[in-house]
Parts: C-alpha cells; sequence; structure tokens
C-alpha cells in the first residue's frame, strides 16, 4: 500500500437526493469560553482516554482541547488560557497561508505563493503572467474580466507549481541518493483533498498536491523529503522517521507550519 501525508479534512456530504436519513450527530464536545490577554478564547472541551492536555488549533480557528476523562474543568480553562498566544500565532499562519478565494484576484491584492507575499497588479493587453520582484503582473485583454483572471491565474500556478516542485524534488532526491540506492520517482501534481503527498514505492511515483503551492517553502520540501523516505520505508515506523530525521533534523517544526497541522500545544 502506498503511503500518504494527510493534512485536517473535511468529509464531503452526501448529495441530498441521495442521502439517507441518519442520526443526530453526537455533540463534539463542550463549548467552553476563557479569558485570555484581554480577549475571549472559545474552544471545545473534549474528554478522552489519554494521558495529557492536547490543544489543537484547526485551519478555520476552531480551537479544541482533548482531556483525561477525569480533568478537572478549572485545569483546562486555565491551560487554553495560558495558551492564548500560542493560539494566535496559529491562527495568523493560517490566515496568511490560506489560499485565495474564487474572484480574489484584482488589482493591488495580494497572494502568498511558497510562502512570499505578492502583490497582483492587473494590466491591458495579450494575456500573461510574470513576477517582477515582489509583484505579480497579470496582463489580460479585459483586466475586470475575474473570469479571465483567474483562469490566467490558475495556469500560472500550473507552470509555478510544475517548475518549482520538480526543482524541489530534486534536490531533496540527492540529500536521499547519498545515503540509499534508491531510483528517482516519476512526480504527478494534482488537486488532492485529504492529501499533502503520497507516495507509491512498488511503482516509483510520488504525487504531491498542488495546495503546497499556497504552503510555505519550508514546508513543500519537508513534504517532498517524505514522501521520498518511504521509497526507503514504506510506512510510518521509528525508523521512517529516524531516516526523514537523517537529512532534515527540523521536520517537526516543518511539519507543524503546514496548514491542517498546526502543532499541539
Amino acid at each position: 500500500m502506498g503511503s500518504c501525508l494527510r493534512p485536517q479534512r473535511t468529509p464531503l456530504a452526501a448529495p441530498a437526493a441521495l442521502a439517507a436519513p441518519r442520526p443526530p450527530a453526537k455533540p463534539e464536545g463542550e463549548l467552553r469560553r476563557v479569558p485570555s490577554a484581554g480577549e475571549e478564547i472559545v474552544y471545545t472541551l473534549q474528554r478522552k482516554k489519554v494521558k495529557n492536555l492536547n490543544l489543537r488549533v484547526r485551519s478555520d480557528g476552531s480551537v479544541v482541547l482533548s482531556v483525561p476523562v477525569r480533568c478537572p474543568l478549572k485545569q483546562a480553562d486555565e491551560f487554553v488560557a495560558a495558551k492564548g498566544a500560542f493560539i494566535r500565532r496559529a491562527r495568523e499562519q493560517f490566515r496568511r497561508t490560506a489560499p485565495p478565494e474564487r474572484g480574489a484576484y484584482t488589482s493591488g491584492g495580494r497572494v502568498t505563493l511558497l510562502g512570499e507575499a505578492l502583490r497582483l497588479q492587473m494590466s491591458q493587453g495579450s494575456p500573461s503572467a510574470e513576477r517582477r520582484g515582489d509583484t505579480l503582473h497579470l496582463t489580460l485583454p479585459d483586466p475586470e474580466d475575474s473570469s479571465a483572471a483567474e483562469r490566467l491565474m490558475e495556469s500560472y500556478l500550473d507552470r509555478l507549481a510544475k517548475e518549482r516542485f520538480t526543482q524541489i524534488m530534486a534536490e531533496q532526491y540527492t540529500q536521499l541518493r547519498q545515503g540509499f540506492d534508491v531510483a528517482m520517482p516519476r512526480l504527478r501534481i494534482r488537486e488532492m483533498r485529504t492529501r499533502w503527498g503520497s507516495c507509491l514505492p512498488q511503482k516509483g511515483v510520488v504525487t504531491l498536491n498542488r495546495q503546497l503551492i499556497f504552503q510555505p517553502l519550508c514546508c513543500v520540501e519537508y513534504v517532498a523529503l517524505h514522501e521520498l523516505c518511504h521509497l526507503v520505508v514504506p510506512n510510518h515506523s521509528p525508523d521512517f522517521y529516524a531516516t526523514v530525521a537523517r537529512w532534515m533534523p527540523d521536520w517537526r517544526e516543518r511539519r507543524a507550519r503546514l496548514s491542517g497541522r498546526t502543532p499541539r500545544a
């Protein structure tokens, strides 16, 4: 079986016409509110068979705290309040790395690609997209045509992902090749709803999620190396992570920066 690296995901609902009756969803947990540094933090408290308090910030900014079954409410509230700065940083990280919404490509707007914030500038002319410094110039017959701007931008993102991901894969493979005799895999790039990347060791194929183009460069490097290491260890055993750490000692920090994979406090 192939291995994969998964971001946080939201299950797709079945079409209404085909959906079978289902019982009411169970509450996710207890909703609580605590003050922290002059603001109120709303979080969901979940009691589980765990030993420690585990706090997560989701990509939508919501906060979830998992605690042992007998954990006092006061201890849970104080833990969340003490993590206020961490929660604010995580939310800001999600805000900065979120892919632009449809129709958001307008002159003066901004887009963050591989961790670099670029300003968009629209002008009239033959269709083209070119980066100059910290500005991405989009030229269109009608700069006010949002649909055409989106198509042009998507085409540019396809080219950029192919160029940069190929380069990143080659760089990470060069490292891995110093210690292991593995063949360079074929690279595929496509949209994936539930994975940042995947590897099919038997077929020698690594797939990277096109959405990584909106993530910091260091995160893309991590995902590329993660999937390449599955050519050596096709599972997520301690040996696998030891292999990743050999070439990327800070892999945990890089993984933590991936949207949808915020580190636990």
